[in-house]
């Protein structure tokens, strides 16, 4: 009976450490584009977690603007290195927008549409985003963070307008060219997107 309670406990512990894995190494984001969208899918991919581990960094972005806009590769600048961090659940969406322009496509108007159903679902119905706008390399970098930043207050602006989402449930912010999604193409178009951030209640 020893033997086999042993066992028992070394299965359990085997499946706390991978569930730890997991809640440690979510994926950073998932570009999606309009044919992808679906409200429920989308607020269960945005739904916030808490992780209990000691010793578990949760990134807090709501007001660390330099947090949104540095690539996850240089994040340990934020933490200590024995830190263990977890970053905010998130999406990135293909926004589509005319070329040096802010003005919303039909297209993006109705990915936005999707997406303002999935932040009304009860599951994060209460919980505040952050919506971060990126843009290829193409371009000087104070133009580019200019037309992030324009991008994602379009984003935001449809959404409480058209949509009635509460205005203090959102942030837009622009980070320009300086988190590349694709750093080897600095011009792909993979890199012009849009975060949205679950910053928490």
């Amino acid at each position: 009976m020893s033997i086999e309670r042993n066992m028992m406990r070394i299965r359990l512990l085997g499946a706390g450490f991978v569930l730890l894995l997991l809640l440690l190494h979510l994926p950073g984001s998932l570009v999606l584009a309009a044919d992808d969208l679906d409200a429920d899918a989308l607020a269960a991919r945005l739904k916030a977690f808490v992780p209990r581990a000691p010793g578990v960094v949760v990134e807090e972005e709501w007001t660390r603007p330099d947090v949104s806009c540095t690539p996850i590769q240089a994040r340990g600048v934020f933490h200590a290195d024995s830190a263990k961090v977890v970053r905010r659940p998130r999406v990135e969406l293909e926004i589509n927008f005319p070329f040096g322009s802010a003005e919303l496509t039909a297209s993006a108007v109705d990915q936005l549409r999707v997406l303002a159903d999935a932040l009304e679902k009860p599951a994060i119905g209460a919980d505040r985003f952050v919506l971060v706008g990126h843009t290829d390399g193409v371009g000087s970098d104070s133009a580019n963070r200019a037309l992030s930043e324009a991008r994602a207050r379009a984003v935001e602006r449809h959404l409480v307008e058209a949509h009635g989402i509460d205005r203090s449930r959102l942030r837009s912010r622009g980070c320009g060219e300086s988190a590349l999604k694709d750093r080897d193409d600095p011009n792909s178009p993979v890199n012009r997107r849009v975060e949205v951030v679950n910053a928490g209640p």
